[in-house]
């Protein structure tokens, strides 16, 4: 069981992916805006991170920057407009992915992460 918070401005694409994860027994946190997927974020270690690139607040990139040091989720960045500047240099991270709106729930089984890093720690 994996533990995923999904931060979307949409609430359709929240329930639909609250719906997909749940049916896969993960636990699923949601918020609507960066100042809530902040605050779940320091009270929870999620090990999957789906990020919305237009949710209103803290512009994506620098949440991402001041999160990957405390917690070691996998992003996952959302957008339906791929031609952004964030979503350019999203794409060029190495250690995040990034998922054009509309995606398929295909796409989104690609682009997760085979393990996370709380899981590697924990095997070994």
């Amino acid at each position: 069981m994996k533990t995923i918070l999904i931060a979307d401005r949409e609430r359709s694409i929240r329930k639909a992916l609250e719906l997909f994860f749940i049916s896969r027994g993960d636990f699923v946190f949601m918020a609507k805006t960066a100042a809530e997927a902040e605050s779940i974020l320091k009270g929870a270690d999620p090990n999957i991170v789906i990020y919305d690139l237009q949710l209103p607040g803290t512009p994506a990139l620098e949440l991402y920057e001041r999160l990957k040091k405390q917690c070691g989720a996998k992003f996952i960045f959302t957008s339906v407009y791929p031609e952004i500047a964030e979503a350019e240099a999203i794409k060029k991270l190495g250690d995040c992915r990034y998922l054009e709106k509309p995606f398929t729930t295909n796409d989104l089984k690609n682009a997760l992460p085979e393990k996370t890093e709380q899981e590697v720690r924990h095997a070994g």
